[in-house]
């Protein structure tokens, strides 16, 4: 049995269910079954299924299907050249092995951004990955030392095809890429970002923190307040959110949809608590909004109210 489901505009075959009709019901995505992870980046989904296959559907002009070809496909295909997935982001998979594997034309499979590139390839210069997060054209890793690598086309127009060590952060665990800013988590639940933003993107205390080098990009500052008691961070458009060790949600960054769910549009530098009259379990941003998944199920969203954010299209993972 099926166990994705998605709804809104499909233009692109995004909903995946075999045609390319909107719905404005949830519908299942065709030949996918049950899967274990899910990843949603623009008008390409893509799922690692429980029988370990990896799978893509939607937009296929550059290859970002993975199935070796450029042909648009209504139903969900398995991507070829790819075992042994340990995680997917993007059309990104971490392998077992520590290596990482990218289709597409996005700039991140080390292939110049907007060259078709239909099958996956591996990215040079990576082992030893641990994690991993892609956002449009750019991704990062943390590797078994602790340390985070991170390439693609860079919001400045600088390309950067081999992944390269970001400075000012270590004992790294984990990371979340967005479109203009990257932070990472360390062992010791302390945050820490880089890349550039307008609005406070950073949450160092800075609000325009753009100096137009590519430098910026490669340089990890602390966020103020949180050099510890962090379990998971997530990164948008130019804000970011942290779920902490205490249930506590912490927001920084651009807001002026609201995407900081602090009952206000005001950018802030800094973090600020997210008021939540229910216990917060796990929480995501996807483009301009923030969702906080509660311990009853429920979701409560802030922002421009995209459901796991797929480009005109509601996606979501239904529990087994």
């Amino acid at each position: 049995e099926d166990n994705v489901l998605c709804w809104g505009y499909n233009f692109n075959s995004q909903l995946g269910n075999g045609n390319s009709k909107a719905s404005p019901i949830p519908v299942p995505v065709s030949n996918l079954g049950k899967v274990k992870s899910l990843t949603v980046d623009r008008w390409t989904s893509c799922a690692l299924t429980t029988s370990d296959l990896l799978k893509c559907w939607g937009y296929n002009y550059w290859g970002e299907l993975g199935d070796g070809t450029r042909s648009y496909r209504s139903s969900s295909v398995e991507v070829v050249n790819v075992a042994n997935v340990k995680e997917i982001s993007g059309t990104c998979a971490l392998l077992l092995d520590g290596t990482v594997k990218c289709w597409g034309a996005n700039g991140v499979s080390g292939i110049p951004y907007a060259t078709p590139n239909p099958s996956a390839v591996t990215v040079p210069g990576l082992s030893g990955a641990k994690s991993i997060s892609v956002s449009g054209n750019n991704a990062c890793v943390t590797d078994s030392a602790g340390k985070v690598y991170c390439w693609g086309l860079l919001e400045s127009g600088h390309a950067v095809s081999t992944p390269t060590e970001v400075v000012g952060i270590s004992n790294a665990v984990a990371v979340s890429v967005g479109t203009e800013v990257r932070c990472g988590l360390t062992q010791t639940g302390g945050v820490k970002c880089w890349g550039r933003s307008h609005a406070g993107g950073l949450g160092n205390g800075v609000l325009d923190t753009d100096n137009n080098s590519t430098a910026q990009f490669f340089t990890a500052v602390g966020v103020v307040g949180l050099s510890s008691g962090v379990a998971k961070v997530v990164v948008g458009d130019q804000n970011a959110c942290a779920l902490k060790t205490n249930g506590q949600v912490m927001c920084w960054g651009e807001n002026s949809r609201g995407s900081l769910g602090i009952g206000t549009i005001q950018h802030s530098s800094v973090p600020v608590l997210v008021p939540s009259t229910k216990v917060v379990e796990d929480i995501h941003i996807s483009g301009p909004t923030l969702h906080l998944i509660h311990g009853d199920g429920s979701v409560s969203t802030s922002g421009v109210k995209h459901f796991f954010y797929n480009e005109h299209a509601g996606l979501i993972r239904i529990a087994n």
